[in-house]
């Protein structure tokens, strides 16, 4: 198969920033025609060395957009095309006649992806529509801790990884996937929705949000033995320091690998002491959490990272890597030898080295040779377009329906990263099966936390250990169209769960492998967590901040989810149009770099980009948090023109003829200048009044207030829900909207509640499930 997923798809981008940018680069990597529509001066990313990533494989043509001619000339590229992927302010799309209302009549099979900042949320269309502004307004700045990239826990902390914009262009590409799946059965596009905030909320670990009537309770408000929890976990994610300075991410959540740590520590007395017997996660007070961090931090200390590195490896299954800086990610064996990285020639700035492609398929392999074009290279391609032919016999009855209707998912996957990729999709429509162990998923451990991750999945609880239970998978593959697990190399031949077997039985089935390290490479045993990509992708030193040690991170872990979604939504849309399934792979390391790719997009002529200050509070004047007389404000100046506003904005029109400040590489000399400046002047004021008065002056400002969870509470992101196992609890809406066949919403499933259904259905009879129960092949919820 040469074919690529997309091959044959002309794509329409409008809009400049990561998700608009990054979704068109992933059906550019996979044989989509994407044309990149630029305003005359270019796209404001394109002083960015990650526009040589997030642009590879594109098109560029030049339209100014105020001019009636353009708009024209862009609508009927838009009628050429099968994919419009828009990031325009509310309303904009509309008032340019470029919405998918407007286009739709013209072109009915048009899938039109619209990423916008804050979603279904409104109120807030004065603000600055950009990454940096949602993570403030939302509150997702305030109330992290150690576990979640914060050293100072009561105050804003700037977030380095952008989290919203790489989880939207993630979202944005599902839905995609799943609107040109649902357009092989019924010719008719569609428009999709999804957003920052949405990705936000995707890309945030820890949802875990009790119910008391109409009020939320989050994990940050439960105290007691929750907050115990949390204590005793980050012992298992401790940052250690080593006898040469250097830092170690260890991630020893389960109790096994703890163990193992605590064994290459010699540390196994640990277990004879009360005080830690019920170590890592059953300690009964923050006294003993506290002691036995400091008895590991001592221990740590004797040895190099280098020598507890090679013993955590070669001796011990403990889950530990070192802190890297970005540009040495880029060289890791795991990333090379699994075929991550990539070099390509671009003219004006010679070899770039960058990320590669997100998923490694065998059937359908993305192709990445081409840099990104210069402004407006391919302007003659205008010329070339041709409306696309009207749909012969389009089916509006099934085009109703939720756009994954009658596909049909088994995971064989455990706790979080891996799951999340089924979650979203069964959001979209999808049967989602969860085959789990008689004693559940061990991510049932988190309680609500789980809720998340299970809504909408069936459960089928089965001993893959036990010879019994293969008839069982094998009927449950014969009647699927994917399956996803996320076992370490060897486990899925052990269990018979392994491509080879399920291809032959069913051999259009897309088989994904949600990888922590790689099938390849030296490291490809070993266990990984969050912490991992965190660690190893720069991002544990960038967030840590000046001077600061490093730092754990949480959002690996869902957008490696997130990233394995859209490899299966595109296997899925690669088994729909040709008819083919496949093995495929995503892993941790590569999903979690791609949320760096600004970081990670090596250009040997380019300015270093700035570093987190001491107080995480920013990069630099003019993207950070400031205090003010109530509050906090983060400022974000990042595009031409902006500083000119905001120095008039704050009363200051002089500064920008000032020698300190007239130039970008004086103002950058004189950053903490301008920042004092800058604190006094904010501090005079509320927050609420300077983001309403930086905003009309069209300077890019928020106030950050509240905590996220109580951000989606407030405008309506949540909605209740009720279960025997989980109780009263609150729920993220789906994160991916679609105009004709909405979504699903299912509920949680408690472990094994759906085992004695789905065995009838694929043809046991009770005698046969009550004999499976009693031989301990399936653990039936009911008989609980």
């Amino acid at each position: 198969m040469t074919e690529q997923i997309f091959s044959g798809l002309r794509v329409i981008e409008f809009g400049a920033g990561m998700a608009t940018e990054m979704a068109g680069m992933l059906l550019a990597d996979n044989g989509a025609e994407v044309i990149k529509v630029e305003p005359p001066e270019g796209a404001w990313t394109r002083e960015k060395p990650a526009f040589l990533m997030w642009n590879r494989g594109k098109k560029s043509v030049v339209l100014d957009l105020a001019i009636d001619a353009n708009r024209e000339a862009a609508a009927a590229m838009i009628r050429s095309a099968d994919i419009v992927i828009e990031g325009f302010r509310p309303g904009e799309a509309r008032s340019l006649g470029l919405d998918y209302q407007s286009q739709a009549t013209a072109n009915p099979g048009l899938v039109h992806c619209s990423i916008s900042s804050f979603g279904l949320i409104s109120g807030f269309e004065y603000l600055d529509q950009s990454e940096a502004v949602v993570i403030a307004k939302s509150g997702r700045c305030n109330g992290n801790d150690l576990l979640s990239g914060a050293h100072f826990e009561n105050r804003p902390t700037y977030i380095c990884a952008p989290i919203n914009e790489c989880g939207a262009a993630f979202l944005a590409v599902q839905g995609i996937c799943a609107a040109l799946i649902a357009r092989e059965k019924t010719q008719l596009g569609q428009e999709v929705t999804t957003s920052l905030i949405d990705g936000t909320s995707a890309a945030t670990m820890r949802l875990a949000y009790e119910r008391d009537g109409d009020k939320i309770v989050s994990v940050q408000h439960r105290g007691g033995g929750a907050s115990l929890l949390i204590r005793c976990i980050r012992n298992t994610f401790l940052t250690a320091e080593c006898a040469d300075g250097r830092f170690i991410q260890m991630c020893a959540r389960m109790p096994r690998h703890f163990r193992n740590w605590m064994e290459a520590l010699d540390l196994m007395y640990i277990y004879q002491d009360e005080r830690f017997r019920g170590a890592p996660l059953q300690l009964e007070s923050f006294e003993a959490a506290d002691a036995l961090e400091d008895l590991i931090r001592a221990r740590m200390l004797t040895r190099t990272m280098a020598e507890w590195m090679d013993l955590f490896t070669t001796q011990y299954d403990v889950g530990a890597d070192p802190f890297l800086h970005p540009e040495e990610f880029l060289d890791h064996p795991q990333m090379i030898e699994n075929g991550r990285i990539v070099s390509i020639s671009d003219p004006q700035h010679g070899i770039v080295k960058q990320l590669g492609p997100l998923v490694l398929f065998d059937r359908t392999p993305s192709v990445i040779g081409q840099s990104a074009p210069a402004l407006g290279e391919h302007q003659e391609v205008i010329g070339e377009m041709h409306d696309k032919p009207r749909p012969t016999a389009p089916d509006h009855d099934a085009a109703q329906r939720p756009p994954l209707e009658g596909i049909t998912i088994l995971e064989l996957a455990y706790f979080l990263a891996a799951p999340l990729a089924a979650t979203t999709l069964a959001e979209m429509g999808a049967r989602v099966i969860k085959i789990e162990p008689p004693t559940g998923d061990p991510f049932r451990s988190s309680g609500l936390e789980f809720v998340h991750i299970v809504r909408g999945k069936e459960s089928i609880a089965l001993d893959l250990k036990q010879p019994a239970s293969a008839e069982v998978f094998r009927r449950l593959v014969a009647r699927a169209d994917a399956i996803l697990h996320n076992f370490r190399p060897g486990a899925p031949e052990r269990l018979g769960v392994d491509y080879a077997t399920v291809r032959a039985i069913n051999p259009q089935i897309v088989y994904h492998y949600g990888a922590s390290y790689g099938s390849n490479g030296p490291e490809r045993m070993r266990p990984a967590f969050h912490s991992t990509p965190n660690a190893l992708n720069g991002g544990g030193i960038l967030q840590g901040g000046k001077d600061n040690v490093p730092i754990d991170d949480s959002y690996p872990d869902p957008i490696s989810g997130l990233g394995a979604g859209v490899a299966l939504a595109m296997g899925l849309l690669a088994r729909a149009r040709f008819g083919i399934g496949q093995s495929q792979e995503t892993t941790m390391l590569t999903s979690g770099g791609y949320i760096y790719s600004e970081r990670l997009t090596l250009v040997e002529d380019a300015e270093p980009l700035p570093m987190l200050d001491h107080e995480q509070l920013g990069l630099s004047a003019f993207q950070r948090y400031y205090q003010t007389r109530d509050g906090w404000l983060l400022l974000n100046v990042i595009r031409p023109g902006e500083w000119e506003r905001l120095a008039d904005a704050v009363g200051h029109p002089e500064w920008v003829d000032d020698e300190r400040f007239a130039t970008p590489a004086a103002r950058k000399a004189n950053d903490e200048i301008l920042t004092r400046f800058l604190e006094g002047i904010f501090k005079a004021g509320d927050a609420s009044h300077w983001e309403k008065s930086l905003a009309s002056a069209g300077v890019p400002a928020a106030e950050a207030a509240g905590l996220f969870e109580e951000f989606l509470a407030r405008h309506g992101m949540l909605e209740e829900g009720e279960h025997p196992a989980y109780g009263s609890y609150w729920m993220l809406k789906p994160r991916v909207r679609f105009s004709r066949g909405g979504n699903r919403s299912g509920v949680p499933s408690a472990r094994g509640e759906h085992t004695a259904a789905l065995l009838r259905e694929v043809g046991f009879d009770d005698r046969e499930i009550e004999r499976m129960a009693h031989d301990g092949v399936v653990f039936l919820a009911e008989a609980a």
